[in-house]
């Protein structure tokens, strides 16, 4: 990513832990990063590895969209809506209920998905940004199906 992004998500990282009411300290600690690392990561001084962002996304329900794009709610719902559920296509299901066990379970599978995902989208940044836009003009549901 370019080093205007990283600071963009190092203010981001600022609001998600003032959103949280918590220091400095104590946020750098619940995730076993210095407090130092911490500070030259909001100062957008330092890039935040993956790991550490899915580790604030999982234990703080942060939304990884909101971290990296700066686009959605700071915070996810607590459960995934039964609607969101039944738009996915029904062949894709079960595909999906098994990624995401691995997904949680392995932090192999976890790295390996990251630093695929991280590769694609800076070699296809422009492309997904053309599709995420005809996305949300056909409609969600529309695409997937």
């Amino acid at each position: 990513m370019k080093e205007h992004l990283w600071k963009e998500i190092g203010l981001r990282l600022q609001v998600v832990r003032k959103g949280l009411n918590l220091l400095q300290k104590d946020f750098a600690s619940t995730l076993n990063i210095s407090n130092a690392s911490l500070s030259e990561m909001e100062a957008g001084n330092a890039k935040p590895r993956f790991e550490l962002l899915y580790n604030i996304t999982k234990r703080y329900n942060v939304n990884l969209n909101y971290l990296l794009h700066g686009e959605g709610d700071i915070f996810m719902p607590n459960e995934i809506s039964r609607q969101s559920i039944m738009s996915i296509h029904p062949g894709h299901r079960d595909f999906f209920k098994e990624f995401f066990y691995y997904f949680n379970c392995s932090h192999l599978v976890r790295t390996a998905m990251m630093n695929y995902f991280r590769t694609y989208i800076l070699e296809k940044e422009t492309l997904i940004k053309k599709d995420i836009i005809k996305t949300q003009n056909e409609g969600y549901s529309q695409s997937i199906a």
